[in-house]
């Protein structure tokens, strides 16, 4: 959908290529503005490094957490952000577009389990991307802890406990 905003991945992705220049782009599911975002990729010049591979089995996506060195998403609004926690269950950090609709930020500590673009640009983003791969295995190591510590509160169902607490004290 356009909240996914993967024209802006794609370019944030390039922003990022300029310091890493053999970095790749693996693009999961499919969406309205995927032959846009591919549009994207032919004009800048790295249509070669990036793959649109739309819906995979879970156990592809599980096998691209553990061998990515990020997971980046441009998403101005996100209701949970599983992704990134799946993605530290594997040791992978995140990367994420703040914005007030986008639930996913809350996840996501700045040098501990990713990084946080704070603007919707490519610059931004790509800034948060390279910051990550720099990161490198420190950065991993570190995202595993920061799963395992929270492992207990990122559970679906604490998630609904504390809505479903919000919502009483709310009423009361």
């Amino acid at each position: 959908v356009k909240e996914k905003r993967v024209p802006l991945l794609v370019r944030g992705f390039a922003a990022a290529r300029r310091d890493h220049p053999t970095l790749r782009l693996e693009v999961y599911g499919d969406g309205p503005h995927r032959s846009r975002a591919e549009e994207v990729a032919s004009e800048l010049g790295i249509q070669e490094a990036v793959a649109f591979l739309g819906k995979r089995p879970q156990a592809d996506i599980e096998r691209a957490f553990v061998r990515a060195s990020c997971v980046a998403t441009a998403s101005e609004r996100e209701g949970y952000g599983l992704i990134i926690v799946e993605a530290a269950a594997c040791g992978t950090p995140s990367v994420v577009v703040a914005g007030s609709e986008n639930a996913a930020v809350e996840l996501v500590r700045d040098g501990v389990n990713g990084a946080v673009a704070f603007e919707p640009t490519p610059e931004s983003l790509g800034r948060s991307i390279a910051a990550v791969i720099d990161g490198d295995r420190p950065l991993r190591e570190s995202t595993l802890r920061w799963f395992v510590d929270n492992a207990s509160d990122l559970r679906l169902e604490r998630s609904l406990e504390l809505v479903t607490r919000s919502y009483g004290d709310a009423l009361s």
